[in-house]
């Protein structure tokens, strides 16, 4: 590493608990990493550093991921389209293939809903949409019961929602446009268009916004593809195992760090939340960082394969372990020789 060069970020304590603070009134961002937010200007300023060559060469200072931290309200039925309806009708490159790693329940048996149970008529689905009702399509899904430590993987297009009771950090990627299927859509309040994205609305007719849902019967096998467990977690050596499932690898990589005594985290770009207890992250040039209950640590590419150590527990979410395994994804040109945009730190 180069002098100059990005290490950890602190981004600060949030507590993660609902009996603390209560519980949060929306989705929060639990680091902005829009393409206007403050920590992406600041990977801006050393792409290469913070994310990697081959991840900037492929996708620019984006880094290609969203997260947020949801405990509380009701987020109702809703889908996201996929990149290709993406690109046809709301001026995207990306879609919103998301995740979510659930940190708590309030109460055993806690469910969440993702699928249709049986395949839906296009015409009971376009209904839907134009006239949301309280209740909508939330009892043509299914039912998946969840546990802290488990992990899901929401398929862009596939409706899904998540009561109260549930606690989970999403990660999901830039596309951010939503179509709600009921009236509890996140506010509650009933109301809302065919289709609308945070931040904004776009307009688009019930028919088009249909084609943005994935209409399909999820099987009892196919919600097993999709769900992982802290039983069949992909356990590695150093003190992590893998959150999702492999489904999910070409998306995003998570895994949870349960040092014993040491975790070990490749070199990546990645986002390090201390979920309980106290430790100390050492990146691979032996720089030492404190880390403690409710932070959240950005770490960069050139801080090599870093060691995280204590009585700890903590999630680590990342881009795929390579740029190039993410299918279909938005690719931005970045040549080497491009002007005030060196490549400072070598080939890594």
């Amino acid at each position: 590493m180069t002098a100059g060069s990005p290490t950890p970020l602190r981004l600060g304590a949030r507590t993660l608990h609902e009996e603390e603070h209560g519980p949060s009134a929306s989705p929060t961002a639990l680091v902005d990493l829009s393409p206007d937010g403050t920590v992406t200007r600041e990977l801006a300023a050393d792409p290469v550093g913070w994310l990697g060559k081959a991840h900037w060469q492929r996708y620019g200072a984006d880094p290609a991921l969203r997260v947020t931290l949801r405990s509380g309200p009701t987020v109702g039925l809703h889908a996201h389209p996929d990149r290709r309806v993406a690109r046809a009708h709301f001026d995207s490159a990306w879609g919103a293939t998301a995740t979510w790693l659930v940190l708590g329940i309030d109460h055993a048996g806690a469910q969440v809903r993702l699928g249709f149970a049986e395949d839906l008529d296009a015409g009971r689905l376009a209904d839907t949409i134009a006239s949301p009702r309280e209740q909508g399509l939330l009892e043509a899904t299914n039912a998946v019961p969840v546990t802290p430590g488990d992990g899901l993987l929401v398929p862009a297009g596939v409706p899904h929602a998540a009561g109260p009771d549930v606690h989970v950090l999403t990660v999901h990627e830039p596309g951010e446009t939503t179509v709600p299927l009921d009236g509890t859509w996140a506010d509650g309040s009933g109301g809302g268009t065919a289709a609308s994205a945070r931040g904004n609305t776009a307009d688009l007719d019930p028919i088009a916004a249909a084609a943005c849902v994935d209409r399909s019967a999820w099987s009892p096998a196919r919600l097993r593809s999709v769900h992982t467990t802290r039983r069949n977690a992909r356990r590695e050596g150093g003190g992590t195992r893998r959150a999702l499932p492999p489904a999910a690898d070409p998306f995003f990589t998570a895994r949870w760090v349960t040092p014993d005594p040491l975790a070990w985290l490749p070199a990546s770009f990645g986002l390090l939340v201390v979920l309980s207890g106290e430790g100390t992250l050492a990146t691979q040039q032996g720089h030492e960082h404190p880390l403690s209950r409710g932070e959240a640590w950005l770490v960069p590419h050139t801080a090599g394969r870093v060691t995280v150590s204590g009585g700890l527990e903590g999630v680590h979410v990342a881009p795929p372990d390579s740029a190039a395994e993410r299918p279909d994804a938005p690719a931005v040109e970045r040549p080497l020789d491009l002007p005030g945009l060196d490549d400072p730190h070598g080939s890594g």
